[in-house]
């Protein structure tokens, strides 16, 4: 078990019993990014409690009938980072489909 690379492109992946994590990063002459998604394979309803919270506390969109939200405000690190947290949940049985960190680093 381990990572594994896909093909020749910048993505990884590992899969276990929990689900399956990805790994994408991104290098452009501006910027570099760095994308961690969680796909789990439960399909048990989030708990109303955090889904409530989430909601109140979130920047929520649809898209294509599942509800994106981002759970933590943008933080920004020194030297021109930026760090995003958000989750897909599915409108029918709301469950997690994804979480997804995002980090973007700007090039001086």
């Amino acid at each position: 078990m381990g990572f594994r690379r896909k093909g020749g492109d910048s993505v990884w992946w590992l899969t276990t019993t929990t689900g399956k994590l990805r790994a994408e990063a991104f290098f452009r002459p501006v910027e570099s990014s760095y994308w961690l998604f969680f796909f789990p394979t439960s399909s048990d309803r989030i708990p109303d409690a955090i889904l409530s919270h989430w909601l109140k506390d979130g920047e929520v969109t649809l898209d294509a009938g599942d509800l994106e939200i981002v759970i933590a405000p943008a933080q920004s690190f020194t030297g021109g980072g930026t760090k995003v947290q958000s989750v897909t949940v599915g409108l029918a049985g709301g469950r997690l489909l994804a979480s997804r960190t995002a980090l973007v680093w700007k090039e001086p």
